[in-house]
């Protein structure tokens, strides 16, 4: 038992040392995100890395689909986030607010989601948020336009569910890295968690010697 938990305490040393920069992927078709129209049945994808540097996390989102041309993107943040915390670097254009279906401008979305929002008009686009603020498991909601008089849109599987605590490599499947704002649900930064298994493994050692 006590050899399980020196190893467990020894792998979140190893993990928390790499967490960032973390890298992740959903893709429509089992791969975490749910997809209509063109961009269904592995048609469309969003990956992203997130680093960090003095403070400033900065998150690069790639979304690709075979067909159809995005027309927007939204990427969910925590309810306290606000412009202050977008930083320089970030892609140009972005609207922070609460969407919803709004007439016909978010089709299908499954709640009301705060975020940024950034528009665009390829099938193959990047996006940059600079932020202050560290990543946690949320959402993300992407539109174009018709697909056969299909509405095309896509969305994350596990929208609008608690999020998990992000640890390890991010690539959660039905969830996307995003900026928060809350000490929960976060990644732990790799200091804290190398000296919390540091202090894990002594304590057990520590028992062990006494047990002697």
């Amino acid at each position: 038992m006590k050899k399980t938990l020196i190893g467990l305490a020894l792998a979140m040393t190893f993990s928390a040392a790499s967490a960032l920069p973390i890298t992740g992927s959903i893709e429509s078709g089992d791969g975490g995100m749910y997809a209509t129209g063109g961009w269904d049945s592995g048609n469309a994808e969003l990956s992203w890395s997130v680093s960090e540097s003095d403070g400033r996390f900065t998150y690069v989102y790639h979304w690709m689909t075979k067909s159809k041309a995005l027309s927007h993107i939204i990427f969910g943040v925590s309810d306290t986030f606000t412009s202050g915390n977008v930083l320089s670097g970030t892609t140009s254009g972005w609207e922070l607010g609460t969407w919803s279906t709004q007439g016909n401008s978010n089709p299908g979305i499954p709640s009301p989601l705060y975020g940024l929002k950034f528009s665009g008009n390829d099938t193959d686009e990047t996006f940059t948020i600079v932020s202050d603020r560290p990543p946690m498991c949320g959402n993300f909601y992407a539109k174009d336009g018709r697909d056969g008089g299909q509405d095309v849109y896509a969305y994350n599987d596990l929208f609008s569910r608690e999020p998990l605590d992000c640890m390890g490599s991010g690539n959660y499947a039905g969830y996307v890295l995003v900026p928060d704002t809350k000490t929960t649900n976060r990644v732990p930064e790799p200091g804290t968690m190398a000296l919390f298994g540091v202090g894990v493994i002594g304590l057990m050692l520590r028992k062990k010697t006494k047990s002697a």
